[in-house]
């Protein structure tokens, strides 16, 4: 796994591509803004998504919240 210097990621668009092929991406989870106080993250929820009772899978929810 290579090292990544977070200090120089200033965009969404460099959060997006360093997510590519990796678990974040398989989620379908999109950086949409980011800035030093602040971001904003979102993700199409699907029926794989879903926990057996119907739920979105808490599993699902926290990936989004820890990716953001």
């Amino acid at each position: 796994m290579k090292e990544v210097d977070f200090s120089k990621i200033k965009t969404a668009e460099q959060l997006n591509d360093l997510c590519k092929d990796t678990f974040v991406d398989y989620l379908g989870i999109e950086m949409v803004s980011v800035d030093n106080l602040h971001s904003i993250a979102r993700m199409n929820i699907s029926d794989i998504n879903m926990a057996p009772n119907g739920y979105v899978h808490g599993g699902v929810i926290a990936s989004l919240a820890e990716t953001a």
